[in-house]
């Protein structure tokens, strides 16, 4: 059965802070790297998850089979509903993300 993207349950964004996607600290948005890790976010700024279309800063995840990188909630609740990626429609096995 298809499912839209608004059918995936709406992750909760605050607007006064981010995660960083490499370690998880708590980050404040207006900061170029992460205090913790020194990530750069200026790199993370410019992705746009597929699934929620979102810029947000936070943990991500690529796709095991195509590489495609989503936020991590996003991409597992996908995975846990269809059982595939949303963009190469392979099947994914939720317990090797």
């Amino acid at each position: 059965p298809e499912i839209s993207y608004s059918q995936i349950p709406k992750i909760e964004h605050r607007f006064d802070s981010q995660f960083c996607p490499n370690c998880g600290m708590k980050i404040k948005t207006n900061i170029s790297n992460c205090p913790n890790c020194g990530t750069d976010l200026g790199e993370e700024k410019r992705f746009q998850c597929p699934i929620c279309r979102s810029s947000k800063i936070e943990t991500s995840v690529k796709c095991p089979i195509c590489g495609t990188r989503f936020h991590r909630r996003c991409f597992l609740e996908w995975v846990k509903i269809k059982g595939t990626c949303p963009v190469c429609k392979n099947k994914v096995d939720e317990s090797i993300l």
